[in-house]
């Protein structure tokens, strides 16, 4: 018999209030198998599935109990008789591909009844890997196997022992698979997931495994449960309904979680639906393309719903910045509202000194003149001794990015706000430069930009790495590791053709091969927001594709756009691919809101959020140029079209009515309990806002090529091509919402398409004009 079985056996009958393990017995079998069938082939990996009834005493399970089988008619009928009551599991199975298999599984109790109880599919790994990728997208990477720092929100390495020294990435107390001598589960929800799904990659035997299921049945949201025997040579990947977990993630910490079976009576029926792939991966880069590509098999592609164009968006948050965001005594634009230094410039991250950008590109003389003086109030007074920014300043006081201490030790920096400052400064300067307005840039302000760059440099001449947080006086790194700094390397790139220095894109290229190399190739990128710790997270990822598209432009060496290319599948696992049911009573429940496109924060802070903090995706778009590959294009279009559709307006309030008001929870997860799922606050976010802006300054609202009639709409509008010829197509568009749209066309050939595209997208756009209702045919040449 299984020692681990009977270590749980034993325990139960010694401690009553333990739970029961997922892992079958010895001996247990699953559902019969036909030859060439997916279960085949997973049952000569060791593997089988297994459909069973669960028992729980409140939130533990107490007893999971499988069925006897027999064939009728083509379907597995299962039965299972115990203390008077008959319970039968019918499953159909459907072929998909050699690789796939669709399962619809239905239980239904016949006779009797049964108090706090569920049923599962439990697949059954009896040859596992300790070192298996355990993938569940936008909660669990590589299982979340990291150290762990149980902290209090917002958490902070305040522990000298971290300070200047190489250490594991370190993580906060979310679910996870655990180390050796410990109990290693980790149970999550259908709606703690980016999609429901989850998996594993085999990097010994070269094989992936991927489970798709639908967010619910009639039972609620189901669950995503993975556990490991104490040796680790054994695991169940179990998808139960309901959702019943031991422990709930809440509050920063796990805890006793609310979560029960339900009672059961005569005819009660649930049925569970399955898409499981077992395929071939030489890489773990392999099995996320696969995923990437799969993503949408279940519940499906969402619905389109057009309710704000990106130019009406982009001047009702241009309106907020000036009315709301400009602090006059101070002379900057802020992050916030209120009297918190927080609410003021914080440098990168949540958009200061890119939320001018936009502002200084499509705003009024006022705007421009502010954005001007926000550039001066900040490199005048926000700058430490070695080029590097403070990370937050208010009315002539600087403060640190390490919260409780950020007033004692205000020499704290983060990184990636830095690097975000050295980017998007350069972006504006190149557009001014362009526009030939070099007047307005000052040579005090070049001087102190390509300090940053030199600061940049110096670090990573010093520690062959550019960390997480920096000493701004001294340029020193007080935290290492992460890929806090991932958009850095674009940043250099960029500073090596504004400056003409070579030194800058050699330092681009080292970084962006070490944290290929360190953290890519791994499956995660970590550490981009400033609080949590080094936790996988989607704003490192998104800013690590930003770098290695913008390092192929500058170079042309196919390695960078093959490592952008395996970067935005991790991405696609950050952004949700289906619409989710909000509670009907919620907020976004209310008003229909469009979950699909929304990017998850991090494996700590599990919401999605509108867009990406903080920048407009264009590197899908230009990825998309230069590969053909329209998955790139999909994924944009759910990011920057449902983006628009959280901004409020007087029109369609979204949790406020306040025009341009855009609040970052979009909570699918119960973490900050079941009442806020679907629900937010009434206050407005900076970076979304500025996240809006960007992405309707940067993200064409058409794209077509006049040569093939390819067409991809991504703005709140409608558009098909009515004729074509060797002359060109012409494009008929119709703006069917009740605001005027300037809708931004990015039209180009097959030749245009080969060609870089640099970093000021949208100065290849031709803007079209619709009043509301209106239907336009324009003429577009083929060049």
């Amino acid at each position: 018999m299984n020692f681990s079985f009977i270590l749980v056996v034993l325990s139960l009958l010694a401690f009553p209030g333990l739970a029961q393990s997922w892992l079958s017995p010895e001996g247990q079998k699953g559902v019969p198998v036909k030859k060439n069938s997916l279960l085949k082939k997973l049952q000569e990996e060791k593997g089988f599935l297994s459909p069973v009834v669960c028992k729980y005493d409140e939130n533990r399970l107490v007893e999971s109990q499988p069925f006897s089988w027999k064939e009728e008619n083509g379907k597995w009928i299962g039965r299972l008789e115990e203390k008077g009551n008959l319970w039968e599991c019918v499953i159909r199975f459907q072929k998909v591909t050699a690789y796939c298999q669709e399962a619809e599984v239905t239980f239904k109790l016949l006779k009797g009844k049964q108090a706090s109880a569920g049923v599962a599919l439990s697949w059954q790994l009896k040859d596992w890997r300790e070192d298996n990728f355990v993938f569940i997208p936008g909660a669990a990477y590589n299982g979340n196997r990291f150290e762990v720092l149980a902290e209090d929100y917002p958490p902070m390495f305040y522990d000298e022992k971290f300070q200047g020294v190489d250490f594991p990435v370190t993580i906060t107390d979310v679910p996870r698979l655990s180390g050796q001598g410990e109990v290693s589960k980790m149970e999550l929800t259908t709606a703690d997931a980016t999609t429901p799904c989850m998996g594993f990659y085999d990097k010994v035997a070269k094989k992936g495994f991927l489970l798709f299921t639908g967010q619910s049945t009639s039972l609620g949201n189901s669950g995503l449960t993975v556990e490991e025997s104490q040796d680790r040579k054994q695991a169940a990947l179990v998808l139960s309904a309901p959702a019943v977990r031991e422990k709930w993630y809440t509050g920063m910490h796990l805890r006793k979680s609310p979560d029960r079976g339900v009672d059961w009576k005569a005819g009660d029926v649930v049925t569970l639906k399955a898409r499981m792939y077992l395929f071939p991966a030489n890489s773990l880069q392999e099995f996320y393309t696969k995923y990437f590509q799969e993503r949408k098999a279940m519940p499906g592609d969402a619905s389109w719903k057009h309710r704000l164009p990106f130019s009406e968006a982009l001047q009702m948050e241009m309106d907020l910045q000036n009315r709301e965001r400009w602090n006059e005594a101070g002379g900057y634009y802020k992050n916030g509202n209120g009297d918190s230094p927080f609410g003021h410039i914080q440098i990168g991250w949540v958009g200061g000194l890119m939320q001018t950008y936009p502002l200084l590109v499509k705003g009024d003389e006022t705007s421009v003149q502010r954005c001007l003086q926000t550039f001066q109030t900040a490199i005048e007074k926000v700058r430490g001794q070695s080029g590097f920014f403070y990370g937050i300043y208010k009315n002539g006081k600087v403060y640190g990015d390490n919260f409780h201490l950020n007033n004692e030790k205000p020499q704290v920096a983060m990184v990636r706000k830095n690097a975000d400052a050295l980017y998007y400064l350069l972006k504006q300067f190149l557009w001014l430069k362009r526009e030939n307005k070099n007047p307005l840039i000052q040579p005090a302000w070049e001087a102190a930009v390509r300090k940053l760059a030199d600061a940049f440099v110096h670090l990573w001449q010093k520690e062959g790495d550019f960390g997480q947080l920096v000493n701004v006086e001294t340029g020193a790194l007080i935290i290492k590791g992460s890929t806090a700094g991932s958009i850095a390397p674009g940043a250099l790139a960029l500073a090596a053709d504004y400056f003409r220095e070579p030194l800058y894109l050699e330092i681009a290229k080292k970084a962006a091969e070490k944290y290929y190399h360190r953290d890519v190739l791994q499956g995660y990128t970590t550490g981009g927001p400033g609080e949590i710790l080094q936790c996988p997270d989607s704003e490192s990822a998104f800013a690590m594709l930003e770098s290695l598209v913008t390092l192929y432009e500058h170079t042309k060496e196919k390695k960078w756009l093959e490592r952008a290319r395996a970067m935005a599948s991790i991405c696609a696992s950050w952004t949700v691919s289906y619409d989710f049911e909000f509670p009907e009573n919620s907020r976004l429940g209310q008003c229909r809101a469009p979950a699909t496109g929304a990017v998850w924060a991090s494996i700590q802070n599990k919401h999605a959020a509108p867009g990406i903090c903080t920048n407009s995706g264009s590197a899908l778009l230009r990825l998309y140029r230069y590969t053909g590959e329209t998955l790139y294009l999909d994924l944009l279009r759910d990011i920057a079209h449902n983006l628009m559709g959280f901004v409020s307006t007087q029109k369609f309030p979204v949790g406020n009515t306040i025009d341009g008001y855009v609040n970052e929870r979009v909570n699918l997860s119960d973490w900050e309990g079941q009442g806020a799922v679907g629900n937010l606050h009434h206050s407005s976010v900076s970076w979304c806002e500025v996240s809006v802006m960007l992405t309707a300054l940067e993200i064409p609202g058409v794209y077509l090529n006049p040569q093939t009639g390819f067409l991809w709409v991504a703005d709140h509008i409608e558009a098909k091509v009515v004729k074509k010829s060797n002359k060109g197509v012409m494009l008929q568009m119709t703006n069917p919402t009740a605001y005027l749209a300037t809708v931004q066309v990015m039209s180009e050939s097959d030749l245009q398409k080969k060609q870089p595209l640099g970093p000021l997208v949208f100065t290849t756009m031709q803007a079209i004009i619709l009043a509301p209702g209106e239907t336009k045919e324009i003429f577009m040449e083929a060049k």
